[in-house]
């Protein structure tokens, strides 16, 4: 992440990404057995930053994201669906045919590029930093879909 969209008290810990079988462009999931056995792996985050997509404009993907607050330890997951606009028409139609808590949290875009994308979720976390994680995930949670959600013990 570039240090002028650095966040003040919500620590992004990890990223993790897969697709979603609507889209024309498809994310490498995970590594190859021969790059795990020489040691060439790379991590989801490298994968987002170097995918370049067979279709811009036909990009599906769920992605995780690993957050944790300033001098923790421990870290919750949040998840967010990236759409491309070319998509969007058939993934609303699809999400209202869902009951409401089986809709997802999604974030659109014209055509997929990672540093535009990624920008854009930064300023949703910037703009959900308050001066405590409960404070801050009560607001993350109506931008992306927390792990605990539904949980009668969740904040």
């Amino acid at each position: 992440m570039d240090q002028e969209r650095k966040l003040e008290r919500i620590v992004i810990v990890s990223y993790d990404a897969m697709n979603i079988r609507i889209a024309e462009s498809k994310i490498n999931e995970g590594n190859t057995h021969n790059g795990m056995v020489s040691g060439r792996t790379i991590s989801a985050e490298q994968i987002l930053e170097t995918w370049i997509p067979h279709n811009p404009e036909s990009v599906a993907i769920r992605i995780t994201l690993g957050l944790g607050w300033i001098k923790s330890d421990a870290s919750d997951f949040f998840d967010i669906c990236i759409i491309t606009n070319n998509l969007r028409d058939f993934w609303e139609s699809n999400q209202k045919s869902l009951p409401a808590t089986a809709r997802v949290s999604t974030l659109y875009c014209q055509y997929y590029d990672w540093p535009t994308v990624e920008a854009r979720i930064v300023k949703i976390l910037q703009e959900c930093e308050s001066s405590t994680q409960k404070e801050s995930w009560h607001k993350l949670r109506k931008h992306f879909d927390w792990e605990y959600e539904g949980m009668a013990s969740a904040y």
